[in-house]
C-alpha cells in the first residue's frame, strides 16, 4: 500500500485502530522521501490535514498514560537478576499488552522510533497538535504518577541495601523529605486549591539535592565497594528522580507544545523499542561494578610500574625470580605429562601446577610479565579519568607514564625470558647426568616445537585465547578486591569463632589484613592456573581448536626442545619456531592489554578526544626519546622535556 492509498483510506473513514498509522509509518521508513511528500500533501490539503489529525487523536485519546509516565524508560524495581530473566523470557515469548495504554499503542506501531525528533516536530507542527494536561483525565494521571514516583524514591532510601551501606551518612534524608513536600502538593490538588509555585520550586530543589546525593552515594561506593544490586538501585533511583523532575515541569506548565510532544513521543518509542534489550541494561547498570573492578586493577597496576632507575633494576631482578618459578612450572608439567592420568585428571594436575606457581610468584613478590598488561591498562584509564589530562602538561605527564609502563613491561619480559631460556636449557642438559635419561624424549621435543610453530597450527590464536584468560583473571582479581571491601570480609574473619580458637588475636588481625590486601590476587592467580590448565581438556572434549600458549611456559618448552634436538633439527626450523614464541608474547600482551584498557575506559566514560591527545603526546615522546620506552633514563624526564 502506497502512502497515497494510506492517506486516502484515512480520509474515507477515521478508525480508532492504529493499523493505518502503522502502515503510514512503514511506508515512510521504506522510502524516506515519503515524509517530505506527506508534509507537502498536508500543507496543501486542509481536509487531509484535519482527517489525519482527527485519526491520530482518536488512536491516542483516553489512552492510559500512567505506564509511560511512571515505568517507561526506568529500570524495573524487581532487581537486576530478575530484570535480566524477565528480558530473556520476553525476548523468547513477548508479553501480552493492553491496547488501551499509550505505550502498547506505540509498541504496536513499532516503527515509530524510525522518525527523528525533528521529523515528529515538523509533523505535529503541520497538524497543529498540542497536549493540555489541564484536562481532568490527564491531570489525574499526572498527579498519580508524581505520587507513585515519590513513594518509590522514598522506598529506595529505606531499603536494607541502603540502610546497611549508608547508615552513617545523612544524604538519604533528602529522598524522604521530598515525599513530605509531594504530599502537601497532592493535598492542595485534592482540595482544589491553586498550586503554590514556591512549593513546586522547593520540591524541585529537593530533587536537585537528591541527584547530588545519588552522586555522593556513588562516590562512597568507590571506598566501600559495590555490587550489581547496589549499582542497579542507584541507577533506578537517579532515573526516577529525573522523571519526577520532568513531571513537575509539566505540572507547572500543563500545555505541551509540538516540540515537547515530539520529544515525549520519540522517547517513549525508543524506550518501548529497548524495553527487552539486555545490552542496554548491562551498559546502564554494570558501570559502577566495572568501575570498582578496574579501579582495584589500577591500584594493583601501580606496583607494576617502575618510576625510576632503582625501581627499574628492582623489577628486573623480581622478573628473574618469576622466570625461575616459570621454569619450575615447565619442568613439573613435563613430569606430570609422563604420569598415566586420564585426560581430566591430567588437566587438573596441570591446573594445580600453574595455580601454585602463580601464587608462589605472588608470595615471593616476583614479577610475571604477562600479568602486567591488564593492571597497567586500568592505571592509564584511571589517570585519564581522575582529572589528569585536561591541560597540555597533564597529557605530557600521562605520556611520560606510558613510557614508564612500556619500559616496565619490557624489563619484566626481559627478566623472565633471560632466565627462562638459559635455565630451562641448562636443566635439559644436566638432567641425563642426574637421572640417566632425557627430560623429554625426541618425539615429545618435536611436539613441543610443533606447538609453537606459527604456521603448522593456530599457535597465535591460542596465544590470543591466553591473552583473554589473562584479562579475565585480572577482572576476577579486581572483583574479589571489591568484594573484600563491600562484604567487609576482614571484620567478619576477626569475628569467626573457629579462627578465634585457632589463632591468637595478633595473628588473626594479621591474617585478616593479609586477606584484605591479597584475596583478589590469590583468587585471580588460582583462576588463571585453572584457565590455562583446563583449556586443552575443553578443546579435547568438544573436538575444537581450543588451547593456550603462554609466553614463559612456551619459552621454557622451546629451550628444552632445542637442547634435546640439537643434533636433529635444522636451524631454519628452529628460527621459525622462535618467531612463533615471540609472536606468542606479542599476542598475550596485546589481547590482555587492549581488553583491559577497553573495559577501564568504558567504565570511566573516557572521551575519544582525550585518547587522541594522549596518543599524540606519546608519539612525540617516542620520537624524541625512543630508548626511554625500553630502558630507564639515569635522570627522570620532565614534562618540559617534551
Amino acid at each position: 500500500m502506497s502512502i497515497d492509498n494510506v492517506l486516502q483510506s484515512i480520509q474515507q473513514h477515521t478508525p480508532k485502530h492504529p493499523v493505518l498509522l502503522k502502515q503510514l509509518v512503514l511506508e515512510i521508513e521504506r522510502i524516506p522521501s515519503n515524509f517530505e511528500k506527506l508534509l507537502t500533501h498536508l500543507q496543501s490539503s486542509e481536509s487531509a490535514r484535519l482527517r489525519l489529525k482527527q485519526y491520530i487523536e482518536r488512536v491516542f485519546e483516553h489512552k492510559d498514560i500512567s505506564y509511560c509516565l511512571i515505568e517507561s524508560g526506568i529500570a524495573n524495581r524487581t532487581g537486576f537478576k530478575s530484570e535480566i530473566v524477565r528480558k530473556i523470557k520476553h525476548k523468547i515469548l513477548p508479553e501480552s499488552g493492553d491496547i488501551g495504554t499509550l505505550h502498547e499503542t506505540l509498541f504496536r506501531i513499532s516503527h515509530f522510533n524510525a522518525f527523528t525528533t525533528e521529523q515528529l516536530h515538523q509533523l505535529f507542527a503541520v497538524l497543529d497538535t498540542e497536549v493540555d494536561f489541564d484536562s481532568k483525565f490527564l491531570k489525574n494521571e499526572l498527579i498519580d504518577a508524581i505520587e507513585v514516583l515519590s513513594y518509590r524514591i522514598t522506598a529506595t532510601a529505606i531499603e536494607s541495601e541502603f540502610i546497611t551501606r549508608f547508615k552513617n551518612n545523612q544524604t538519604v534524608t533528602s529522598f524522604i523529605r521530598q515525599n513530605k513536600e509531594i504530599h502537601a502538593l497532592i493535598a492542595q490538588h485534592v482540595l482544589g486549591v491553586q498550586f503554590n509555585p514556591h512549593l513546586v520550586s522547593h520540591i524541585k530543589q529537593l530533587l536537585e539535592d537528591s541527584i547530588k546525593d545519588v552522586a555522593k552515594l556513588r562516590r562512597l561506593s568507590h571506598h566501600q565497594g559495590a555490587s550489581l544490586q547496589l549499582s542497579y538501585s542507584l541507577h533506578r533511583t537517579a532515573q526516577q528522580i529525573e522523571r519526577l523532575h520532568i513531571l513537575l515541569d509539566i505540572y507547572m506548565q500543563p500545555r505541551i507544545s509540538s516540540v515537547k510532544l515530539a520529544q515525549f513521543i520519540k522517547q517513549i518509542s525508543v524506550n518501548e523499542g529497548r524495553k527487552n534489550s539486555i545490552r542496554s541494561l548491562l551498559n546502564e547498570t554494570t558501570y559502577l561494578l566495572a568501575y570498582q573492578i578496574s579501579e582495584h586493577e589500577s591500584k594493583t597496576g601501580e606496583h607494576y610500574i617502575a618510576d625510576n632507575y632503582k625501581e627499574y633494576v628492582k623489577m628486573f631482578f623480581s622478573s628473574c625470580v618469576g622466570g625461575i618459578v616459570a621454569v619450575w612450572m615447565t619442568i613439573v608439567k613435563i613430569l606430570l605429562y609422563k604420569l598415566p592420568f586420564a585426560p581430566f585428571w591430567q588437566s587438573f594436575t596441570y591446573s594445580l601446577n600453574y595455580a601454585s606457581g602463580f601464587v608462589g610468584i605472588q608470595v615471593l613478590h616476583a614479577t610475571l610479565a604477562t600479568k602486567q598488561p591488564a593492571m597497567t591498562a586500568a592505571k592509564i584509564a584511571h589517570s585519564l579519568h581522575s582529572g589528569e589530562g585536561e591541560q597540555e602538561q597533564d597529557f605530557k605527564g600521562l605520556a611520560l607514564m606510558i613510557g614508564k609502563v612500556a619500559r616496565s613491561q619490557f624489563v619484566s619480559f626481559a627478566g623472565n625470558l633471560l632466565v627462562v631460556f638459559p635455565l630451562a636449557a641448562f636443566v635439559a642438559l644436566v638432567w641425563p647426568n642426574l637421572f640417566g635419561s632425557q627430560l623429554v624424549q625426541v618425539y615429545a621435543a618435536k611436539k613441543m616445537l610443533h606447538d609453537v610453530h606459527p604456521f603448522l597450527n593456530p599457535t597465535w590464536m591460542y596465544a590470543s585465547i591466553t591473552g583473554f584468560m589473562l584479562f579475565l583473571s585480572g577482572i576476577i582479581s579486581g572483583y574479589y578486591d571489591n568484594k573484600v571491601i563491600y562484604s567487609n570480609i576482614p571484620s567478619r574473619l576477626r569475628r569467626h569463632v573457629v579462627l578465634q580458637k585457632i589463632l591468637s588475636k595478633r595473628y588473626l588481625i594479621r591474617f585478616s589484613k593479609y586477606i584484605e590486601h591479597n584475596l583478589g590476587s590469590l583468587v585471580g592467580n588460582v583462576c588463571l592456573g585453572f584457565f590455562l590448565g583446563m583449556a586443552g581438556f575443553i578443546g579435547f572434549i568438544f573436538g575444537i581448536p581450543f588451547d593456550i600458549r603462554h609466553i614463559t611456559i612456551s619459552s621454557g618448552n622451546y629451550a628444552i626442545a632445542i637442547v634435546t634436538l640439537v643434533k636433529e633439527i635444522h636451524w631454519s626450523y628452529a628460527l621459525i619456531c622462535l618467531v612463533g614464541v615471540i609472536g606468542i608474547g606479542v599476542f598475550n600482551f596485546l589481547i590482555s592489554f587492549s581488553l583491559a584498557l577497553f573495559v577501564a575506559i568504558r567504565s570511566r566514560n573516557v572521551k575519544y578526544k582525550e585518547l587522541k591527545k594522549l596518543l599524540y603526546f606519546t608519539s612525540t615522546y617516542f620520537r624524541k626519546y625512543p630508548a626511554d620506552f625500553f630502558f630507564s633514563p639515569k635522570q627522570e624526564r620532565k614534562e618540559s622535556d617534551l
